[in-house]
């Protein structure tokens, strides 16, 4: 505008005024927190004074002001989606987080057990914890779709399907490390997992290398003879030594342990006996190992057991 004086020549002056342009916004949301690995999940977004946006993280490229998009999960974990938008009144980002998993399905193998507790104990209490992952055999005492995490892969109790025995103490155990599509619990896996170098077990017990103890059903491959056959009986000896000691403990003591320790205590003379004669199977249904064995637990079960008691374990097993 011009501003005019009176009397003599007139002055003008120059005002610049100045927009300010408001911040875009930016909201972005995802149809589900948590998804199976290898599936779909819907992306949405809507913006304000924005004029292009830029997606990063799993999903990219330019996106419109608003819309939704369906993007394939294809790595396990945590898969991060951000949209950067910009506009005249600047930038705004906004992010979602979708966690995918896998799951995996399997079988709980001494003979089969039916109804048994299956988790993974994420904390190494071996435990059940309301925050773990859990299901429970079927009537062939298989289960399915259990959502993968490393840990203790642990089966407790449940019926023996061939007798009908009630196992209500009776505690397996797979140690996971890597997700695989069918994972097996048996005396087997529960030995190694004890054993400071599970991957001698093979040797340990005669069994074929060929064979993948985590991941072989002994049950179902009975009818394939020879090597499988041999991995099955293993399987049974162990089992039956751990309850029977974990019984006989029992009542002489007095306790309701379940088999975790008696596992463990025959893992502790297996590998014992393995470092004395690394290229030698270990008889374990041998009078001299089962002595050791018993000694082992005993030894820290029951104190004040006599060596009548000790003799009668010994004898029973």
């Amino acid at each position: 505008f011009s501003a005019c004086g009176g009397g003599g020549g007139g002055e003008s002056a120059n005002v610049s005024v100045s927009q300010a342009w408001p911040a875009p916004t930016v909201s972005l949301s995802s149809s589900s927190a948590s998804v199976t690995l290898n599936t779909s999940v819907t992306i949405t977004w809507s913006t304000t004074n924005a004029t292009s946006c830029t997606a990063t993280g799993t999903w990219s490229g330019s996106k419109s002001a608003s819309g939704s998009e369906d993007v394939s999960i294809s790595v396990a974990g945590d898969n991060s989606f951000s949209l950067s938008c910009t506009g005249s009144g600047g930038s705004h980002s906004a992010s979602t987080t979708v966690e995918s998993y896998q799951t995996f399905n399997g079988a709980v193998v001494d003979d089969y057990i039916r109804g048994s507790d299956v988790f993974i104990d994420t904390n190494n209490n071996y435990s059940r914890e309301n925050s773990e992952y859990a299901t429970t055999t079927d009537y062939e005492g298989k289960f399915s779709n259990l959502r993968y995490s490393n840990g203790n892969l642990i089966s407790y109790g449940g019926f023996d399907l061939d007798t009908g025995i009630l196992l209500d103490r009776f505690f397996l155990l797979n140690k996971l490390s890597s997700h695989r599509d069918f994972i097996v619990i048996t005396p087997i896996t529960t030995v190694a997992a004890f054993m400071a170098n599970p991957e001698n077990i093979n040797s340990i017990l005669g069994i074929d290398a060929s064979i993948n103890i985590n991941t072989t059903d002994p049950a179902a491959n009975l009818t394939n003879g020879g090597i499988y056959n041999h991995l099955y009986e293993k399987g049974n000896q162990l089992g039956v030594m751990a309850l029977s000691l974990q019984n006989a403990v029992n009542v002489y003591n007095s306790s309701i342990d379940n088999t975790k320790d008696y596992f463990e205590s025959i893992a502790q003379v297996l590998e014992q006996e393995y470092n004395v004669t690394p290229d030698a199977v270990i008889n374990i249904e041998g009078e001299a190992f089962i002595n050791k064995v018993v000694d082992n637990i005993t030894a820290t079960k029951v104190s004040t057991i006599d060596s009548a008691i000790t003799t009668n374990i010994k004898s029973a097993l």
